[in-house]
């Protein structure tokens, strides 16, 4: 399949705010009411081979892309943290996803992304002009244990990304999680965890070329938990005698072919 779309992303009611919010003495963040709205065009081609592998390719044009940048007032000394618009960004990108079973107890599926950006920003508050890749590969596990149980594990991991006038380094986020059906199928009971090794911390060094050229922001995102969560099925669905459930079942097999 080969396909073309344009979007237009309107700026939300948050960053549109002139409010200011003082992080401490020397850092507060603000919003931006002269922000435009972003527009993307996306060129995106999507193959799959044998039924299982999936194959993208895509190239992504922004303009007035909204990205966070800090700036600095030099006669408070104060950085303030506002949105801006990033005039022009391109990307090119390759994906690919494939499932395999690697036993007869044990499927993985992976994705692996291919990015190239390339931003230029020139305005009077911002120089930039900067380009690279970015790998990321995400693992997910699924591995059925004795007793019907099933355990599962997810890894992803991102090289160095441009982000605006950022530079992120590598990130890096591990997930498990273990369930068991009930009650004859009913009743799920699982316990979710997230960023289990407490790995996922956003590091990003300011490539602006007018100032900020040695500033490092860390960033500690909230996104470790843990979850224990229920799920009961009232109904067991359609039979798969009844002529809903087969009409279904043909349309579905139409679109297949």
């Amino acid at each position: 399949s080969i396909s073309y779309n344009k979007r237009i992303n309107r700026p939300s009611f948050n960053v549109l705010m002139p409010y200011v919010y003082f992080v401490d003495p020397f850092t507060s963040l603000v919003g931006n009411p002269e922000l435009k709205p972003s527009i993307s065009h996306q060129v995106q081609f999507q193959t799959l081979f044998f039924q299982k592998y999936l194959l993208n390719i895509e190239y992504v044009r922004n303009n007035n892309q909204i990205f966070q940048a800090p700036l600095l007032n030099e006669l408070t000394n104060v950085s303030e943290i506002r949105p801006i618009n990033i005039p022009q960004s391109n990307s090119f990108i390759i994906s690919s996803n494939a499932t395999f079973e690697l036993t007869k107890y044990w499927s993985m599926n992976t994705n692996a992304l291919l990015l190239y950006r390339d931003i230029n920003a020139k305005t009077p508050f911002i120089d930039v002009s900067n380009s690279g890749w970015t790998a990321q590969l995400t693992v997910n596990n699924q591995i059925q244990l004795p007793k019907e149980y099933i355990f599962s594990l997810s890894a992803e991991y991102t090289s160095p990304i441009l982000q605006g006038i950022y530079r992120t380094q590598e990130l890096t986020l591990i997930n498990a999680s273990l369930s068991k059906w009930f009650l004859k199928n009913r009743l799920n009971v699982s316990i979710v965890g997230s960023d289990i090794f407490n790995t996922y911390t956003i590091r990003n060094k300011v490539i602006n070329s007018n100032n900020f050229e040695s500033v490092n922001i860390t960033q500690n995102i909230d996104v470790r938990w843990l979850r224990v969560s229920l799920l009961y099925k009232f109904r067991k669905g359609l039979s798969k005698s009844s002529k809903q459930g087969n009409a279904i079942s043909e349309e579905i097999k139409g679109r297949v072919k």
